[in-house]
């Protein structure tokens, strides 16, 4: 089963979503898996009147719209099988992009040393973050409810349920082209595969 998710929703709304997004998961990741990709999140996200079950996937070589109109299809009928929702939705498939929410502690702990966005509940009240609803931080580690980050030379410990956000932060030579390329830049996401759901 994968990593439980340390980040996401205020706890009141994260415990609402957190049947039917484990549900999901747990029917779509062998499909997804066999056909090369990582499960990378599920995520119930309501917007105004609009509801969007939105399955993002990832895989080391990119994933292209391609990619996702295919597992888009793999795993629409497994959802409507599963039927995990009792309101109109749309299923949306999207690649995880250069910025991406990290979220579980595998997720995390992969990005150790990197440099990402945090975001706060409530402002931090540690050293000099205090007062912060944000932050850009380096990840030095994560253990028991506790992620340690470099933040203006200062290290800084942080209780995992007061944060959030943790998004990762495109490099700054990620769109330099040399010679002999010939693709465009890579995007920070690839949305593809909306189908709405009418009960």
């Amino acid at each position: 089963m994968a990593d439980a998710s340390l980040t996401g929703p205020s706890p009141g709304k994260k415990k609402n979503r957190t049947s039917v997004v484990q549900r999901v998961r747990e029917e779509i990741a062998p499909t997804v898996e066999s056909m090369g990709f990582v499960l990378w999140d599920v995520e119930l996200v309501k917007e105004g009147s609009e509801l969007d079950l939105v399955v993002t996937v990832d895989k080391k070589d990119g994933v292209s719209i391609t990619d996702c109109e295919n597992v888009s299809r793999a795993i629409d009928p497994i959802i409507d099988r599963l039927d995990p929702i009792a309101e109109p939705y749309c299923l949306e498939v999207s690649s995880a992009g250069l910025e991406r929410n990290l979220k579980t502690p595998g997720q995390i702990s992969a990005y150790l040393g990197e440099k990402v966005l945090l975001g706060f509940y409530a402002p931090a009240d540690s050293g000099s973050m205090k007062g912060r609803r944000s932050a850009e931080a380096r990840l030095i580690s994560l253990g028991d409810g506790v992620l340690t980050v470099e933040y203006e030379n200062e290290t800084v410990a942080l209780e995992t349920s007061g944060i959030s956000r943790i998004r990762t932060l495109i490099p700054d030579d990620a769109f330099d082209i040399k010679d002999e390329d010939t693709d465009p830049p890579p995007s920070g996401t690839e949305n593809a595969a909306d189908e709405r759901k009418e009960k």
